[in-house]
């Protein structure tokens, strides 16, 4: 767990495993990311982040990319509604620079539907999944 003003600075390839987790409080501190941040190099934390407070923030330092693959909980939109214009012009630039970036799978055809569907269920699909007809 990070406490307000406090953060974990993941730095030269770490990586963090399923059985991971952890609680961030706070944003960090001045001059970081984040209480949970990459300050170099790729690291990966593939457990559960828990935002614990308002304001909580995890990222990445200029350069260095954080991954996560876990359940990130404790976030409501609701509570940021303030902050949505500069969410969507910032997340506009990330998307087209390709920083961010998700999987999907595309089935073709209409006939492909009912195959479509039950991968749903299967675990057989990655990210979002669609069928283009």
């Amino acid at each position: 767990m990070t406490t307000s003003g406090a953060q974990l600075d993941l730095s030269g390839g770490l990586t963090f495993g399923t059985e991971s987790t952890i609680t961030i409080n706070g944003s960090g501190g001045a001059n970081f990311a984040g209480s949970l941040q990459s300050a170099s190099g790729t690291n990966v934390w593939s457990g559960n982040v828990i935002i614990g407070s308002s304001g909580s923030r995890l990222g990445a330092r200029a350069g260095a990319t954080l991954e996560i693959s876990g359940i990130i909980s404790g976030f409501i939109v609701r509570d940021h509604v303030d902050l949505q214009e500069a969410f969507v012009k910032k997340m506009s630039g990330w998307i087209r620079s390709g920083g961010i970036v998700w999987e999907e799978t595309i089935s073709e055809g209409i006939e492909m539907a009912p195959d479509a569907f039950i991968a749903l269920f299967d675990g057989d699909k990655m990210g979002k999944a669609m069928v283009k007809v």
